[in-house]
């Protein structure tokens, strides 16, 4: 089983590549694709079976790269309930991926 801070790590790195996916896209016609990638893949397809709030979090977080705070404004939530939806994911993550 992944530790949360494995997974945490993860996402970082996810969020980063989304940030920079037109590099990486253009890398990987050049050199071998990152690993990073892979892992892309991974939990794209584990977020794909979350429940709907999760998953649309992946998307506005990770996916979009939107901050925390804009998630908050436009969902019309608190800051601090965004921080327990990505543990509330986190969690997820550590299940479906044991």
């Amino acid at each position: 089983m992944k530790s949360f801070s494995e997974i945490k790590e993860e996402l970082y790195e996810i969020r980063y590549y989304y940030s920079m996916k037109d590099l990486f896209d253009a890398g990987a016609e050049i050199v071998s694709p990152s690993i990073i990638e892979r892992n892309v893949e991974i939990y794209s397809n584990a977020v794909s079976k979350a429940p709907a709030q999760l998953y649309a979090f992946y998307i506005a977080y990770y996916v979009k790269n939107d901050k925390q705070v804009v998630i908050a404004s436009d969902w019309g939530v608190t800051t601090q309930y965004v921080k327990i939806l990505n543990r509330k994911l986190c969690e997820y993550f550590q299940q479906v991926l044991a």
